[in-house]
């Protein structure tokens, strides 16, 4: 997916490219900036991470927005009617989706569900950057942070088995670093937000390993990120 978004995004800039040599060469005259143009900052990159993929809620929301914008720069509705309708369209998409991510339930949400709290690290960053180094027994970590940052490295901590995180991101970031020989599960729930699990295996230095420890996460993410890696 990732060579075709790499071909869809060539494809665009050759035909870009050939179309300012035929109006530069006077051969013809083509109009590029058509009315609503600028409404394809919205449409092309949501419909290349719907074709990778990726983010594909926000991928949907976006283009749904893209494509009554440029209705409304065509004249088709009109723009006043957008704004009236752009903040309960919104609002009710995050309801849909937050509704769908409750209903359609999985194995890393009830591992998260079901963890002890007194196993659990509590790691807060609120309006500041918070870093933990965790070298000892770790069972599993509840991270909460709104307009601040938050390291996480269990990269030296002892897991037995496996180990539950719990993340929220609020207008803030999370970093959580893992060892080399586990795998990385991840639910996400993002509202205007990233979440990257960069553990592509569950053993990076290129051999299977069955007996490999798993790191089961729950991410939450409005307007910040998370990344994992």
């Amino acid at each position: 997916m990732r060579n075709l978004s790499r071909v869809l995004w060539g494809t665009i800039l050759i035909l870009l490219g050939m179309v300012i040599a035929v109006n530069s060469l006077g051969i013809a005259h083509i109009n590029i900036f058509f009315r609503g143009w600028w409404t394809l900052f919205f449409i092309v990159p949501s419909l290349l991470n719907l074709l990778s993929g990726k983010d594909v809620k926000d991928s949907i929301m976006w283009l749904l927005i893209g494509i009554a914008l440029l209705l409304a720069a065509q004249d088709f509705i009109s723009f006043r009617l957008i704004l009236k309708l752009i903040v309960p369209f919104i609002i009710i998409f995050i309801g849909v989706s937050i509704i769908l991510d409750g209903v359609f339930d999985n194995n890393v949400k009830k591992k998260v569900s079901d963890a002890k709290v007194q196993d659990l690290e509590s790691i807060v960053g609120m309006f500041a950057d918070e870093k933990r180094v965790i070298d000892y027994e770790f069972k599993g970590a509840v991270v909460d942070t709104a307009f601040g940052h938050v390291l996480l490295d269990i990269r030296d901590a002892k897991i037995k088995d496996e180990a539950t995180i719990k993340i929220s991101s609020i207008f803030g970031g999370v970093d959580l670093l893992v060892p080399d020989d586990v795998e990385v599960k991840v639910k996400a729930n993002k509202v205007f937000g990233g979440v990257e699990n960069l553990v592509k295996s569950s053993n990076r230095k290129g051999e299977k390993d069955k007996r490999a420890k798993t790191i089961y996460v729950e991410a939450f993410a409005m307007f910040g990120g998370i990344d994992i890696k």
